[in-house]
């Protein structure tokens, strides 16, 4: 489980609208690194992350690679390995 620590350590981060999409990236690079099967969790974090940095394309983009990998994941086990 993700700890309180690594939490702040990324909310803490965040002031402006650049730098909270640049620490939702950092915060969900190290998610997925550390813990891809956590894909609730992680869906979560995106679903924060575009809800408050909907004008950032490069965050929808992610979500949706994401959303791909862990559609076809679940759809195809045998050909696709898990996120």
């Amino acid at each position: 489980m993700v700890g309180k620590t690594t939490v702040n350590m990324f909310q803490s981060t965040a002031q402006s609208p650049e730098s909270k999409l640049s620490a939702y990236i950092s915060y969900l690079s190290f998610l997925t690194e550390k813990y891809p099967t956590h894909t609730s969790c992680i869906n979560c974090l995106y679903e924060r992350a575009v809800g408050e940095c909907c004008l950032q394309p490069a965050i929808w983009l992610q979500y949706a690679e994401f959303l791909v990998r862990v559609i076809v994941s679940c759809m195809f086990p045998n050909l696709y390995p898990a996120p």
